[in-house]
Parts: structure tokens; sequence; C-alpha cells
């Protein structure tokens, strides 16, 4: 009966070959995405910018991006980008 807290990903995919964009959806405990891979970045910074909820991420053509929901940043929403 107690709730399972884990970490929470977002699969972004893209079989179209033209830049697709995608919103990053809101979640109840607002906390901001880290990119963890895109396929077509050869390698992700370790401090990558975090994303807020609402923000656009263009996934380029036959390509897949992991998202991770950053839990060691607490406190409110960020504000999209804009």
């Amino acid at each position: 009966g107690n709730p399972i807290r884990d970490d929470t990903f977002l699969l972004l995919m893209n079989a179209h070959h033209e830049t697709i964009p995608f919103q990053l959806p809101a979640h109840p405990e607002p906390r901001p995405w880290q990119l963890v891979v895109d396929t077509t970045q050869p390698v992700i910074p370790a401090r990558a910018p975090l994303r807020a909820e609402g923000d656009r991420y263009d996934l380029h053509g036959r390509s897949l991006a992991l998202l991770q929901m950053d839990t060691s940043v607490p406190g409110p929403r960020l504000r999209p980008r804009t």
C-alpha cells in the first residue's frame, strides 16, 4: 500500500526525416528534465542544461533522446524557456 518512488524517464523517438518539436510534459512533482542521451550528439556534457516542463525539445530526424527527471533539484517549477 506504500507508494513506490523511482526515477522518471522520458523517451522521445522521431522516425521522420525532419526535425520534430516535442513539448516536455508536466509531472505531479514538478522537477526539471536532464538530457541523458541524444543519438545526434556524440557526447552529452556532464552538466547539460536542465529543461523545464513545457519546454520545447527539437528532436532531429531519425533519432531518439532520453531525458531523466532531476530529483536533486527541489523547489518550484522552472519557467519554460522562450
